[in-house]
């Protein structure tokens, strides 16, 4: 009887966890039109890698903010209607700066421009003020990059802020903190280990607010994957790859233990969008698998719904029908999904109906502090005579990015009512130690 008690838990916990993820799943896609943030401006011949920086899409209250390169710089957008109309914010002159969201609604926006490190911080409802400098050095003037001078930020679960940027004549990578929302700041603190020069800081924190950055070296091949525990201040390192070129990486966090990243390659035998997979906070990883093999591009930017489901906006060969021209001219943007934590994947959407798009897609992605809010990206597009325009798309409203407290929180609260309605299965009165496997589990 025990035995036959324990299945029937069995068997409702299937049940009940194959009901939710039918539920919570994605509701289908459909085809979607994109839309240029700024189509009524002339942007002209924008170099495109000035526009790589992560996280330049954000989204609060059905509000979306979205950074859209133009001549000499970039410029900040506003859209209510979910990128119907959009209304210019801020043009303050910026390259390859990032955007993301903290508590009370704030939205901050990190560029470099001269031997400054600059912050606009303010509502998402309300217009910006002017920026201020939150760090300056005649060093940062200084880069061996040239336009790849991409600064990334994040924000952990205590509302501590993190900025990545690299500057100096070997373009070495350091990290700013603030612990008062961008009163004061702290560092710089050094990341890297030497070397340089030192391409596309990608940061996050998982549940527990330890500090990852990925990070890369065309030139001598290395792309890293660094951690701290005492919020930047030191660092471990693990190299990723030392074979070129591997680049462009992106992490994603789910939990406190496991860890994605995301990254483009040209190696024989792996081109195209690949990811390397950690269960123990970047400690070891299970090497690299090819997502799409493409011509070797792929500019990833990585984001986690709330039924665990894995995306991945990037760019890919496959399917365009452009056989001349650089990879990058036969590159597409497309987006790929995971529902078995990166064992297989699919492709729901594709956007062919242009001529070049890149470089780096961005998915609305944060750990904290994201309010929800749909699946988004922008991109540059090459339109006809090589005029640029950045591009806005909306994907699917009814897929929620992930909230990490939250989540946890909705689905158990799914999983309650789910067995509530089973009132005449004999396993009904052990609901409470299915709860409390589904609890173990979440942990």
């Amino acid at each position: 009887m025990d035995f036959l008690k324990s299945y029937s838990n069995y068997l409702l916990l299937v049940c009940i966890v194959c009901i939710i993820f039918s539920e919570l799943s994605f509701a289908g896609w459909n085809d979607h039109i994109p839309s240029p943030i700024n189509s009524s401006a002339n942007p002209g011949g924008v170099n495109p890698h000035y526009n790589s920086g992560g996280r330049r899409i954000v989204r609060i209250n059905n509000v979306t903010i979205a950074l859209a390169p133009e001549w000499n710089g970039e410029k900040t957008y506003r859209s209510s209607d979910n990128g119907i109309n959009w209304n210019l914010i801020d043009s303050s002159p910026t390259f390859s700066s990032c955007l993301i969201t903290g508590a009370n609604e704030y939205v901050y926006h990190f560029y470099q421009s001269g031997e400054n490190i600059y912050m606009v911080k303010f509502r998402y409802n309300e217009n910006p003020p002017n920026p201020i400098v939150i760090y300056s050095d005649p060093a940062v003037s200084q880069s061996a990059s040239g336009s790849y001078r991409a600064v990334n930020a994040i924000v952990d679960s205590n509302s501590t802020l993190f900025v990545a940027a690299h500057w100096g004549a070997t373009d070495q990578l350091y990290l700013l903190r603030s612990s008062d929302e961008g009163v004061s700041w702290d560092g710089p603190f050094l990341i890297n280990a030497g070397g340089g020069p030192w391409y596309y800081p990608h940061l996050e924190v998982n549940s527990e607010n330890v500090l990852f950055c990925t990070y890369d070296n065309v030139l001598s091949t290395h792309m890293m994957f660094a951690k701290s525990f005492d919020q930047g201040e030191t660092w471990t390192r693990v190299l990723l790859s030392d074979q070129n070129p591997t680049s462009n990486p992106a992490i994603l966090t789910i939990g406190a233990n496991e860890i994605f990243v995301f990254a483009q390659s040209q190696v024989s035998g792996r081109v195209g969008l690949i990811y390397n997979h950690s269960v123990n906070q970047g400690n070891t990883w299970g090497g690299w698998t090819v997502i799409d093999p493409n011509c070797g591009y792929a500019d990833p930017s990585p984001a986690l719904g709330d039924d665990g489901t894995i995306y991945v906006a990037f760019r890919s060969s496959n399917g365009t029908g452009v056989t001349t021209g650089s990879c990058g001219d036969q590159s597409r943007s497309r987006l790929g999904m995971s529902v078995d934590n990166g064992n297989t994947w699919t492709f729901p959407d594709n956007y062919y109906n242009a001529e070049r798009t890149g470089t780096r897609n961005q998915i609305h992605y944060q750990t904290w502090f994201n309010y929800g809010g749909p699946l988004e990206w922008i991109w540059m597009q090459y339109e006809s005579g090589g005029t640029e325009h950045p591009i806005y798309y909306d994907i699917n409203v009814d897929v929620h990015i992930f909230n990490l407290s939250q989540s946890k929180k909705t689905l158990r609260t799914n999983v309650e009512r789910k067995i509530e309605t089973y009132k005449s299965n004999p396993a009904q009165q052990n609901k409470d130690s299915v709860l409390q496997a589904i609890d173990n589990y979440l942990k």
